[in-house]
């Protein structure tokens, strides 16, 4: 692997947490972090997020924590403890392609890795990580490099959302179609023609596959778009909008405060601010 050592270098760092209710508090990072953070649930249950809004990380599940996206977790209560793996880091750009996932909740990504294999390896590449990131080689970060590289793409051979998931090629082809045409005027209907499928049958088929629908799946591709122009340019609130397939710049805002329960605005200027924090990972 070429690894682009600029941007691994000091910002990657990989470690595994242990959660248990006598022993560990929560993790509450408002402002999330500047990197990505990649979860692997060994043990117990995650708590992530607040109130009816949060969801359980179970044993098998990968998480993505993009950049600025708050960060909210703990162990369940009820399994008392959570084990987690996790990587820190900056993606080269060769890496982009694989953080494509489905949205979990609370500006969170994430899946599970129902295949044994493929869910074995995943931790194999994440521990093999921490372990050359806790090494004295001198080169230890290269090798972080090609492990982390290696558990993404075994979690790429699992995503609902890559066309290398093995998943129906009907919905590899409406995934493909919402990605080039997103900005577009379309709906459940017109994405089901595209695949030869019925509108009932297309819901039922992309829902049994990604576990989401396809119009929420076309939101949270909207609202990924929209945080990498707000990130990465200077256009206006309007223009992203507008750019991203949203006519009406008010009805963008509410719908990107519900994905990531900040607005766009607040999120550009977190972005560039440095995040606070009150645990590590």
């Amino acid at each position: 692997m070429k690894t682009d050592r600029n941007k691994f270098g000091a910002s990657l760092v990989a470690g595994t947490s242990h959660y248990a209710a006598d022993a560990h508090g929560a993790t509450l990072r408002p402002s999330g972090l500047n990197s990505w953070v990649l979860n692997f649930t060994l043990q117990g249950r995650g708590r992530i997020g607040a109130g009816t809004r949060q969801f359980l990380a179970e044993e098998g599940d990968v998480l993505l924590f993009p950049p600025r996206v708050a960060h909210d977790y703990s162990q369940e209560k009820k399994s008392g403890q959570w084990v987690h793996l996790w990587i820190y880091f900056n993606p080269p750009s060769h890496l982009v392609q694989l953080l494509r996932w489905p949205a979990k909740g609370q500006g969170v990504l994430g899946f599970p890795l129902a295949d044994l294999s493929a869910r074995a390896k995943v931790r194999q590449a994440m521990e093999k990580c921490i372990e050359m990131f806790r090494s004295p080689l001198q080169n230890r970060l290269l090798f972080c490099g090609n492990s982390l590289e290696e558990a993404l793409l075994w979690c790429d051979t699992q995503n609902p959302f890559s066309s290398g998931s093995g998943s129906d090629d009907r919905i590899n082809h409406a995934v493909a179609y919402m990605m080039e045409h997103f900005a577009g005027d379309m709906d459940a209907g017109s994405i089901a023609r595209e695949c030869n499928l019925s509108t009932s049958r297309f819901a039922h088929l992309f829902r049994e596959t990604t576990g989401t629908s396809p119009l929420r799946y076309l939101e949270s591709l909207r609202i990924w778009k929209a945080q990498e122009m707000l990130i990465g340019t200077s256009k206006s609130i309007k223009e992203i909008s507008q750019t991203v397939g949203f006519q009406d710049p008010l009805y963008f805002s509410k719908v990107f405060r519900r994905n990531l329960e900040t607005g766009p605005r607040a999120f550009r200027k977190e972005s560039r601010e440095s995040p606070g924090s009150r645990r590590k990972a």
